[in-house]
């Protein structure tokens, strides 16, 4: 039997090509790297400008498929929804184009980005790896303190309700 991090390494890998596998169905992964990896713990400025706060749940919305790919991003529609001025908003969206998340064509405006089955499956290749070496990387440089914490959690998952490892 292997060491435990190398068993939870492959347990993890495995959890994470299942979670990539329903993210396909739910909409358009997106990439998570919060506390559990060592140094790399999300930073920003304390407080966001209005075009900030509006251009993020816009972002957000768009990635977790609340805005359908191929929808118009209409001004006016998105000010009622969005409680943002127009001019806001005008901040907001070329900023989506610019990271690919909306399109632009003049006479038409904005639209959410459609995703082909094959850029779907770029994308998805592109998270596993990332985030297959963001786990290998974050068991490397672990502490004992992390890695004890990351197995507590885990057992805590996968053990029932006051269970043991004990047969």
């Amino acid at each position: 039997m292997g060491h435990p991090l190398e068993l939870l390494e492959a347990h993890l890998i495995q959890l994470l090509v299942v979670r990539v596998q329903a993210d396909i169905v739910h909409g358009v992964p997106q990439f998570s790297l919060g506390k559990s990896y060592p140094g790399f713990a999300p930073t920003g400025p304390p407080s966001m400008s209005r075009a900030e706060e509006i251009y993020q749940r816009l972002r957000s919305d768009i990635l977790n498929g609340r805005l359908a790919p191929g929808s118009r991003l209409r001004v006016e529609a998105l000010k009622g929804n969005y409680g943002a001025s127009s001019g806001v908003l005008r901040e907001a969206l070329p900023r989506l184009a610019g990271q690919g998340l909306a399109t632009f064509a003049p006479q038409q405006g904005f639209r959410v980005v459609t995703v082909s089955p094959e850029h779907l499956k770029e994308l998805t290749e592109a998270r596993v790896f990332i985030e297959t070496h963001v786990v290998r990387e974050s068991v490397t440089i672990g502490t004992i303190g992390w890695e004890s914490d990351l197995l507590g959690s885990f057992f805590k998952r996968i053990l029932p309700r006051g269970g043991t490892m004990r047969g």
